[in-house]
Formats: C-alpha cells, structure tokens, sequence
C-alpha cells in the first residue's frame, strides 16, 4: 500500500510540472544556443565592430546584436515561464511568432521552422496554467521589452 501511495505522490508531482516546465526549457535551451551560437562562432565579428567599412558588415553585425537579444530574451520568458506568469506567456508567444516570421522570411524550412511553430501551438494549447499575475513578473518581463527596445535602436 505505501508502495502505490509513493507512486502516486510522484505521478502528482511529475502532472504539477505539466505544462510549464517543458514549455520553459524549451524556450531556455534555445536561448541558451542563440547566445552561445552568438558568443562562440561570431564574437570575432563583433570585436572589429571598429573595423565596419560597408553596409554589409553593419548590417551582419546587427543580425548578431539581435539573436543574442533574442537569446536573452526567450532565456528571460523561460524563467518566468517557470512562475507561470501570464506577462511571460504574451512575451513568448511574441518572440515565437517573430522567430517563425523570420524563418519564412529567409525562407528557412525544417528545424529552424518546425520546432518554433511546435513550440508556438504548444504555448497556444496549454494557455490557461499561466494565470498569476505578479508584480515581480511584469517587471521583469518590462525589463526584457525595454532591451530589446534598446537593441533595435
């Protein structure tokens, strides 16, 4: 008996976790690989910033300015994910609309389309856990809203 009992407190824990967690590190793990993508192939780029001598230059430097904001930003709305915050829900269903506008944009197909539109009717779907509404949320999503205000210039 305390056997089944054990199991089913696990099966109630693992259920409290749906669907917010996944959802957040979802949205974590891809900002993660946008800023370490960002940090690790093209930082080089950004210490000649200097060095800019053409349009296309400017123009590539921006594009490695705006997927790290992008990074930073879904890192952000994964964390507030995580407190099922309603303000960070919005946000996310907005950095993945604008992920999957891009993508069809640039005319990308597969991957880079297929997982931000997953994760976009996931977030669609599951809509009603992310119901709190606190202060500290909306701030910190204000904050996020505010850099990448910032980043565009």
């Amino acid at each position: 008996m305390a056997d089944f009992m054990s199991k089913r407190r696990w099966v109630k824990f693992l259920l409290s976790l749906w669907p917010h967690w996944p959802l957040a590190v979802a949205l974590i793990l891809a900002g993660l690989i946008n800023v370490l993508s960002v940090l690790r192939y093209e930082f080089g780029e950004l210490r000649n910033f200097a060095a800019v001598t053409s349009v296309a230059q400017s123009i590539a430097l921006l594009g490695i300015g705006m997927r790290l904001v992008l990074g930073i930003g879904l890192i952000f709305v994964g964390v507030g994910l995580l407190w099922r915050l309603r303000a960070a829900w919005v946000f996310a269903v907005l950095l993945v609309s604008s992920i999957i506008g891009v993508a069809l944009f640039r005319g990308q197909r597969g991957a880079s389309l297929i997982i931000p539109s997953s994760v976009l009717v996931a977030l669609l779907i599951f809509r009603r856990p992310f119901n709190r509404r606190t202060i500290l949320g909306a701030t910190l999503i204000s904050v996020s809203g505010i850099f990448t205000i910032t980043a565009y210039g």
